[in-house]
């Protein structure tokens, strides 16, 4: 690569008008809207036990979160290198999200797509408020944990104890389940133990 050829990459485009993967799928999940979902999942006893879920956006993750380069080329949406724009080989994946962006407008095709409301044009990600009907983020994160876990399996309360020395089956599986960061998920979860959401197994 020459230098002529770095230094139009390191300034084209403006990243005030784009925004990376990882911020378009926050958004867009973040205007999901809530649904209400039923899980099952079998007891000890052998039985199997239904559960109305709190409304949640589960139903979305994984076509935002794990087939977001499908959805983005079923529109034209390009996804492009942070730092040479006219690479668009992105591939689904944390390590690439952060690198490559989508422009306010790729964003709103996206949202309209999915039927969500998309954030103004050129707004900051992090200064753009949420939808008026969702749910503060904290009680969002929360309910997709719960839904998480029932999802996998498990009753959230009623969750087997970790094996001495071992993390807990129920609450890997629920942190895979979700794309959340190590902290929010942390926080989330104590939040829940703490409001006696979650449990322990007697």
């Amino acid at each position: 690569m020459d230098s002529r050829a770095s230094n139009e990459a390191l300034t084209w485009p403006p990243l005030a008008n784009r925004l990376s993967v990882s911020e378009a799928k926050r958004l867009l999940f973040e205007a999901a809207p809530l649904e209400e979902t039923i899980s099952a999942f079998r007891n000890a006893d052998g039985t199997l036990t239904a559960r109305r879920n709190s409304p949640n956006s589960s139903l979305y993750r994984k076509s935002i979160f794990d087939d977001f380069g499908k959805v983005c080329a079923s529109i034209g949406v390009v996804p492009r290198w942070r730092y040479q724009p006219d690479v668009t080989d992105y591939v689904d994946g944390e390590s690439n999200d952060d690198v490559y962006t989508i422009s306010w407008r790729d964003l709103q095709q996206l949202a309209e797509l999915f039927g969500f409301p998309a954030p103004s044009v050129g707004r900051s990600a992090t200064s753009t408020p949420p939808p008026a009907k969702r749910v503060p983020a904290q009680l969002a994160q929360e309910e997709n944990v719960l839904a998480a876990l029932s999802s996998c399996g498990y009753d959230p309360l009623s969750i087997p104890k970790a094996p001495s020395g071992l993390k807990s089956p129920a609450k890997e599986a629920a942190r895979k389940h979700v794309s959340y960061s190590h902290d929010v998920f942390e926080k989330t979860w104590k939040r829940l133990r703490s409001d006696g959401r979650i449990k322990d197994a007697d």
